[in-house]
């Protein structure tokens, strides 16, 4: 079946089914964003060679290792790269007080068994509450997660930020770029050869929004554009 040109601009890495080995090959070669691209160029999301020299996609653990950890937790995470993902994918919200907190949904009910939004919470009531799900593990923030990513031995994990649209675009950006700063990065790679930022609504640049140098791109649903798979 034919992939719309709008997916190649929507997504990092297509399923390997949707292709033949030919057309597989020939997209991880030459991205859809030329080399020559005034863009920032992910290269480091690139499909990687095997040691028989077959191109394989990598393995993005969404939400951490979430089959036997609480979603977006710490517990989830470092599960991931023990069993050796590629990268982690989390999902971005602001506390009232301004805090960048790790969680899927805007609300506490799923997750913590709480009526209240994320964005109605202060960080110190966050920071007491613990998972619904076993082992109970609390919600970390992002700034938790990028110590964890910047110790030795996990320079090569990479990080998909999915920026919700829960926040106002201006603050949540502002406060991401300001956890970011504040985090030293492992010394080998800048933060900016690492992190990914996923926006659902994109008007305007990373640079723009305090964010130079760093790769941003819109999220979208791939169902609305390939059907029911």
């Amino acid at each position: 079946m034919p992939v719309p040109k709008s997916l190649l601009q929507q997504v990092i890495a297509l399923p390997p089914f949707l292709f033949d080995r030919k057309i597989h090959d020939s997209l991880a070669e030459t991205p859809d964003i030329p080399m020559d691209s005034s863009f920032p160029n992910p290269t480091w999301t690139y499909a990687k060679k095997s040691k028989d020299g077959n191109r394989l996609p990598q393995t993005i653990a969404h939400r951490g290792y979430k089959a036997k950890h609480p979603e977006n937790t710490m517990g989830a995470f470092k599960g991931a790269v023990k069993a050796g993902t590629h990268a982690i994918e989390t999902d971005i919200h602001l506390s009232k007080d301004g805090v960048v907190v790790l969680s899927h949904d805007a609300t506490l009910r799923r997750c913590f068994g709480k009526d209240e939004k994320i964005i109605d919470c202060t960080w110190d009531y966050l920071s007491k509450l613990r998972t619904l799900k076993e082992p109970h593990e609390p919600m970390p923030q992002l700034g938790e997660l990028l110590e964890f990513l910047a110790s030795p031995g996990q320079e090569d994990i990479w990080l998909l930020l999915d920026i919700k649209l829960d926040n106002d675009a201006d603050t949540i950006m502002r406060l991401i770029s300001h956890t970011i700063q504040r985090t030293p990065p492992s010394p080998t790679r800048p933060w900016n050869q690492r992190i990914l930022l996923g926006c659902w609504a994109c008007e305007r640049s990373s640079g723009e929004m305090g964010m130079l140098g760093f790769v941003m791109f819109r999220c979208g649903n791939i169902s609305d554009e390939i059907g029911t798979l």
